[in-house]
């Protein structure tokens, strides 16, 4: 009889999981067919110099200057992919030390979930514990000097002064909106999913909440936590918890 998996059901996704997944398209899929065309270009110059050597009737200048493009084109998209991939491998690098951090909660009657895809986005964490259920957007940004600060002004969240590229905050916002319509469509249980961004390394203002979105650095967030009310019990954040892993699972499958 032929043999077949125990494992039934996948494993939960692990932090920085949806950037490990670009980062090995773009090392793989995002220049392979410039290699290919390079290839191709060499070997079709080769063979008409050879031609043109042996007096045969050969135009070797035009696969020569076909063969440069080629190159150039190659170096050129190299040169990108690495940049991109450094960005990528920088993001996925603070999914999983966030992650890792977060996951000290699960001894304090927490659970964390990484990367939880919803649709055309995913939420890098979320933690469901006895404080309420948090929705975590984690931004890893470089630094342009040693001691950089995230800041709110005029409605904007600055880093070093700069607007960043993307509103982190409207991003951990629309994460926990779907993911209390997520879980209030699962179990009737009234629990309001909590946005926070977490920026690793830089230095955030004590208390800075942009909007309804809590921003904080990693080593604040437990005192941040345990001066939240407990509003939620034992079996609760077990029920949550089961929902959310079952959904995490599903999605995996289509």
């Amino acid at each position: 009889m032929p043999s077949q998996s125990p494992i039934i059901d996948k494993p939960l996704r692990l932090p920085g999981q949806t950037l490990d997944e670009r980062i090995e398209w773009w090392t793989n899929d995002g220049i392979i067919g410039y290699f290919l065309a390079v290839t191709v270009c060499f070997a079709m110059a080769l063979v008409e110099w050879i031609g043109y050597l042996r007096d045969l009737p050969r135009q070797p200048i035009l696969f020569s200057v076909c063969t440069i493009v080629a190159v150039a084109a190659l170096i050129a998209r190299i040169s990108y992919v690495r940049k991109h991939v450094r960005q990528l491998r920088l993001g996925r690098d603070g999914e999983r030390v966030v992650g890792q951090f977060l996951e000290a909660f699960c001894a304090r009657g927490g659970r964390v979930f990484h990367d939880v895809p919803g649709g055309t986005f995913n939420v890098d964490h979320v933690l469901i514990c006895p404080q309420g259920v948090y929705a975590i957007e984690t931004k890893t940004w470089s630094k342009p000097w040693p001691v950089a600060k995230i800041v709110a002004r005029d409605g904007k969240l600055l880093k070093a002064g700069l607007t960043p590229d993307r509103d982190a905050s409207d991003q951990a916002l629309h994460g926990a909106e779907w993911l209390e319509s997520l879980l209030k469509s699962k179990v009737e249980i009234a629990c309001p999913v909590r946005p926070v961004v977490v920026i690793p390394g830089w230095s955030v203002a004590k208390g800075l909440e942009h909007g309804t979105v809590c921003v904080i650095e990693p080593k604040a967030f437990p005192d941040y936590l345990a001066k939240r009310p407990v509003i939620l019990k034992d079996r609760e954040v077990r029920l949550l918890s089961a929902h959310l892993s079952r959904y995490v699972r599903a999605a995996q499958r289509t």
